[in-house]
């Protein structure tokens, strides 16, 4: 099953702008896109999109090799490298 970019901002209670501002920042990866260039969104991705939104309302992602975390009240994030952070 595939869900659009709308279909997952109103599963995860947010916004389009949202979710396409988490595409552009790196902390959702950019889905599939069909032949007609419409994104697909997979079963991880809102799974994904509420850890973002809700830290710790659901288990951690898989280790990797870059860590972020959104601040709400200085409406920025900052994502930890190997070779250091970045303020986004």
């Amino acid at each position: 099953m595939g869900w659009s970019t709308r279909e997952i901002a109103r599963l995860a209670g947010t916004t389009l702008r949202t979710v396409r501002h988490y595409h552009e920042i790196g902390l959702l990866d950019e889905p599939e896109r069909l032949s007609n260039g419409y994104k697909v969104y997979r079963t991880e991705h809102p799974v994904r999109l509420l850890q973002i939104r809700h830290p710790g309302a659901t288990p951690p992602p898989a280790p990797s090799s870059r860590r972020c975390s959104i601040s709400t009240t200085r409406h920025s994030s900052t994502c930890s490298y190997a070779s250091g952070n970045r303020q986004v």
